[in-house]
């Protein structure tokens, strides 16, 4: 996910309202404690039927002979990194990235509870202009929503989830309406 970061970034150097000065410090340690959080754990668990799942969709799409080779290449390095993970992970490492959810998501609500209120409109983290921070919690709070993690979401983080499940600008970036892939 470190990629999806620098191109926010990247992408707020061209937009300056998506990281303002103000909240610059708080959304970048924010978005660097988002990452801490491994969104596979929270997503398959630690059975590693899931990681499975994909590992064998990988293999099929290899043995296509309609790929390109730098696809292939690419497909087999992340068929190996999957396999890794598949094989290296504990209840206890799921409890602390529950508990690192729990703790990310508290600090989001404590945000909310600071930005100016306003009556007829949407409302992001920090209030009516959305930032980078925003882009990837809202595919997070997807994440944990979809696999029906509500265990981990505080009620006022799921409302606001769902308001933005309901959007057209969600249903343009998200088209099949969920951020797991079809097989989950």
């Amino acid at each position: 996910m470190d990629e999806s970061v620098d191109i926010s970034y990247y992408v707020a150097d061209w937009y300056p309202s998506l990281l303002p000065p103000q909240h610059k410090q708080v959304i970048e340690e924010l978005m660097n404690e988002l990452h801490e959080i491994s969104y596979r754990l929270l997503t398959f668990g630690t059975t590693p039927k899931y990681p499975h799942i994909a590992l064998d969709w990988m293999r099929e799409q290899i043995n296509r002979a309609n790929i390109s080779e730098e696809y292939r290449k690419a497909l087999e390095y992340k068929a190996g990194l999957t396999k890794v993970w598949a094989d290296n992970h504990s209840e206890d490492d799921l409890a602390e990235n529950e508990g690192r959810t729990r703790s990310f998501c508290a600090k989001i609500v404590a945000l909310m509870e600071k930005r100016p209120t306003e009556e007829d409109g949407f409302m992001y983290i920090f209030g009516p202009e959305p930032t980078v921070l925003d882009a990837h919690v809202v595919v997070f709070l997807g994440r944990v929503y979809e696999k029906r993690r509500f265990d981990l979401l505080p009620p006022i983080l799921v409302q606001w989830h769902e308001y933005i499940r309901n959007t057209d600008l969600w249903k343009r970036a998200v088209p099949a309406g969920a951020t797991l892939p079809p097989m989950w």
